[in-house]
């Protein structure tokens, strides 16, 4: 079956480092190696695909593109590998050890950091696993029935497909409603390619979640009622440390995610921890109920502080007021 997955990542650098980045292509992990060479007077750049995998099983045909950004993001320098067969064992670095003169890079930085973006391009695998790849933008055919219309395009899909998935299309496309006969619905108030992004990863190939899709993830399946969704952005939110703390409470209380609330709730294990949170740019937004969580642990902390202390343990009656305070210390 025909495979190609282009991912572009940008990396910030500070001058002295020498970083090392993995990202995933096409489900394999790619290594991107950035260092300052201080003898050559130079900005290297080096690939390596699948490095710590030892079968012989698997090869790869990829090209790659690395540029240095200026400050606003224009590229400054670009150059290209171009088309070649990464395989087992292929411990050398694909790159260049010559790639951007140090001493031209001071105008670019930011802060003593300047960025570096990677393009890689998968072309072909074998030996490694990749899931389907689907075409939305194909006309009616075995596996969709109908085309969703945003923002002027058609998005072909399977209505009893979504329905699976959703209620809100269930209900949209076989309830009682006009819709149900139509072979082109238009969605409204949604960007186009973040809803076949939502699609992706609702479909077999089940694209991951990332930092810089959940949010949109998180807001698209709550909006069309996709649990399966709000489930694997609620996990990624879980084990990344991509969001600050006050994000993620602001996240978890905006789309009822109990397992993440709960996890941040017991993270916060002292008065300081909760004056971070009611001090951060999130704390206006958090939703009521997280309020009152917090309220409880304000509480809890400040009678294990007394008890320790060793006064006399007393009785804290907490009444709660909801308003519209910018901060949750009410």
């Amino acid at each position: 079956m025909p495979f190609s997955e282009t991912i572009t990542a940008k990396f910030s650098v500070e001058v002295g480092d020498e970083v090392s980045e993995i990202l995933e292509v096409a489900r394999m992990p790619w290594r991107i190696l950035k260092r300052l060479n201080a003898d050559s007077g130079y900005v290297e750049l080096y690939a390596n695909a699948n490095a710590d995998n030892e079968s012989r099983m698997w090869s790869c045909d990829a090209s790659i593109e690395f540029r240095i950004l200026s400050a606003k993001g224009a590229v400054v320098a670009s150059k290209n590998i171009g088309f070649s067969h990464f395989k087992a064992n292929g411990s050398h670095l694909w790159g260049f050890k010559r790639f951007f003169a140090v001493e031209d890079l001071s105008e670019h930085l930011v802060e003593g950091r300047f960025a570096v973006e990677a393009q890689i391009t998968v072309h072909q695998m074998s030996g490694v696993r990749v899931p389907p790849v689907f075409s939305f933008d194909q006309l009616k055919s075995a596996h969709s029935d109908c085309a969703l219309v945003i923002e002027g395009e058609k998005i072909w899909i399977s209505k009893s497909y979504l329905a699976l998935y959703s209620p809100y299309f269930e209900t949209l496309f076989f309830g009682d409603f006009a819709e149900r006969n139509l072979d082109e619905i238009e969605l409204k108030n949604v960007s186009k390619d973040e809803f076949v992004e939502f699609l992706q990863v609702i479909y077999p190939s089940h694209k991951p979640i990332s930092e810089r899709n959940v949010e949109s993830l998180l807001c698209l399946a709550d909006r069309f009622e996709v649990a399966f969704v709000t489930e694997k952005c609620e996990e990624f939110l879980l084990r990344s440390d991509c969001f600050s703390f006050a994000e993620k409470l602001l996240l978890s209380g905006q789309y009822r995610l109990c397992q993440l609330e709960n996890l941040c709730l017991k993270q916060i294990n002292s008065i300081a921890d909760l004056k971070r949170v009611n001090e951060s740019p999130e704390a206006a937004l958090l939703v009521d109920f997280t309020k009152v969580s917090l309220y409880e642990r304000l509480v809890k902390l400040a009678s294990e502080v007394e008890e320790a202390a060793g006064a006399p343990a007393r009785r804290h009656n907490v009444a709660y007021k909801v308003n519209n305070n910018t901060s949750f210390v009410f």
